[in-house]
């Protein structure tokens, strides 16, 4: 099969191919295979531009793959797309296999400093909050600091299987993992406000809830459990307010 296009690298772009059409060799329409051809090398270049937790080596070795791939399918007199398509297929493999595991370990590196980061600064609140006797703040902080530990914990014990079109999105919902930290720590601090307020009671052997504001280690752990329930805690809440509010 002839083929219709020329394929090279866009200097101008990472990670971005360039097929242009060959105008006498593409006067009626472009073979359906070679159109199904280029756009799944479009989607694939997407992609591997788009995996911010792989370093540039290894992108540049997937990206010139997918250059010789696309050219042996769309350009000469002996173009193979329906091969090529099958190459691009068992790199797509080849890449899930590689990277599935270390973007996983990559993020959960990074997840981990920002927790680490946002406990750091609840410490040197508490102790500003203490210097100056603002004591009342403390319990929040700490149940914020437990649900850092609770959401990385959560994560880690998650298991992710992902597809190659998922590469780049870890968390279905595509949150930042500094907001989605924030957002479980706010989550957990309103769980403790409905503790205090005595709209959420409950009683585990022999703790009570109304204990949880005597005990540093208690707060710590309704954070910790607060983060590795994460949306479920949230779903909670607006659950129990939507009740409030109907009474």
């Amino acid at each position: 099969m002839q083929g219709v296009f020329e394929v090279r690298k866009n200097e101008q772009c990472d990670y971005d191919i360039e097929c242009n059409i060959i105008s006498k060799y593409a006067q009626n329409k472009i073979p359906e295979e070679q159109e199904k051809l280029y756009i799944y090398v479009e989607q694939f270049t997407s992609i591997i531009k788009s995996l911010n937790m792989t370093n540039k080596g290894i992108k540049n070795e997937y990206f010139n793959k997918v250059i010789s791939i696309a050219q042996s399918g769309l350009t000469g007199p002996n173009a193979q797309p329906i091969l090529a398509m099958k190459s691009l297929d068992s790199l797509k493999e080849e890449i899930v296999i590689n990277e599935g595991g270390r973007i996983k370990n990559s993020y959960m590196i990074y997840l981990g400093i920002v927790a680490l980061a946002i406990i750091l600064i609840g410490t040197v609140l508490v102790w500003i909050f203490n210097r100056y006797k603002f004591y009342l703040f403390n319990k929040y902080i700490f149940v914020f600091q437990g649900s850092m530990i609770g959401a990385w914990i959560s994560f880690g014990a998650r298991k992710v299987e992902l597809k190659f079109e998922e590469l780049s999105i870890i968390e279905n919902d595509r949150l930042n993992p500094i907001i989605r930290l924030i957002f479980i720590g706010i989550s957990s601090v309103v769980v403790l406000l409905f503790i205090n307020s005595e709209i959420i009671t409950f009683s585990v052997g022999g703790f009570k809830s109304e204990n949880i504001c005597n005990s540093i280690e208690s707060q710590v752990l309704i954070g910790v459990i607060a983060g590795l329930l994460e949306y479920k805690v949230s779903i909670g809440i607006f659950n129990k307010a939507s009740n409030i509010i109907d009474l």
